[in-house]
């Protein structure tokens, strides 16, 4: 009877519950397992932390040959070439999963695939193997997602919109009197998320738009906060030119901000909330109900599925 290639997400230790890691390895794993276990044995694999690569060699030696190894945004942080170099030799398919990191500052490392959790990134990433064909990897789509334990999420029953902000407040644009228009619950850790559940039940339009960072050139922000809203089966408010909102919303969605004034960001959240129960209000939430469609743990199985048969994987 053949063996089951295996597919491991490779977490660095001590970083459990960092956000990246919690969602892209032992939720992602978790949520694809159903849809792929017939075809592939799924688990987590903990790499060691430090900057030894004689300790990270040795754990590299004890792993099985020809496994497909999907490393994390902090694995590969702290990943060395000759571990790489170790488990390539061994047959195995070295998979990147940087979400928002630079894809630039790890080129010196080899990778079959190079993982993209965006569509955004998707395009800068085949873009710049298009422009440097040295650049190491194949990009291929592995969307991320929403939080796993909002699979099952039921929202409270309101009569009228209620919106918060949800995350880290100092990414978010929160000034010139914007933060008085929502209650804000702030969560950082993973480990937070079980905590205030039973909060969000309570909101049906999520804010989303975020301050304007400079992004790195091959790095790329998914669309978290909307597969989060989506999952609570809430509206968002957004900025349409923050990456991959058009692409899951739509250019007609009812809620998109086009400037960066506070005025203007204001009145959209003064109409969002006037329209519940209306026309855009009940069109917005049919085009939040595809948006959780399209990151489901199905669509991810999918998304993966799909890039490992073009290796001639599954």
């Amino acid at each position: 009877m053949q063996t089951k290639p295996s597919i491991r997400f490779v977490y660095r230790s001590g970083k459990e519950s960092q956000g990246s890691t919690f969602m892209r390895c032992f939720q992602l794993s978790a949520m694809i397992r159903p849809y792929l276990e017939d075809r592939f044995d799924i688990d987590v694999l903990e790499m060691p932390d430090g900057n030894s690569p004689f300790k990270q060699l040795l754990w590299a030696k004890r792993q099985a040959r020809h496994t497909i190894f999907v490393f994390s945004k902090a694995a590969i942080n702290k990943l060395f070439a000759s571990t790489v170099w170790w488990l390539r030799q061994r047959g195995s398919l070295i998979c990147f999963d940087q979400v928002d990191n630079d894809h630039g500052v790890t080129s010196r490392l080899y990778a079959d695939i190079q993982f993209c959790s965006s569509y955004a990134q998707l395009e800068k990433l085949r873009r710049h193997k298009k422009e440097n064909p040295r650049f190491k990897g194949e990009p291929m789509l592995l969307l991320h997602s929403y939080d796993l334990r909002l699979e099952n999420f039921t929202p409270r029953e309101l009569d009228h919109a209620r919106m918060v902000y949800f995350g880290d407040p100092r990414n978010a644009n929160l000034k010139a009197g914007i933060e008085k228009t929502m209650d804000v619950i702030e969560i950082s850790e993973s480990d937070e998320m079980q905590a205030v559940l039973p909060r969000l039940a309570g909101y049906n339009l999520h804010y989303c738009i975020r301050n304007q960072d400079i992004a790195a050139p091959l790095s790329s922000k998914p669309f978290t906060k909307g597969f989060t809203a989506a999952a609570c089966g809430a509206n968002v408010i957004a900025h349409r030119r923050t990456e991959d909102v058009e692409e899951f919303l739509g250019s007609d969605y009812p809620f998109l901000v086009d400037g960066d004034r506070p005025d203007e960001v204001l009145s959209m959240i003064e109409r969002a909330k006037h329209s519940y129960g209306d026309a855009d209000w009940l069109r917005a939430q049919s085009i939040m109900q595809t948006v959780k469609t399209r990151v489901s743990p199905k669509a991810l199985a999918q998304q993966l599925s799909t890039a490992l048969k073009e290796f001639g994987i599954g």
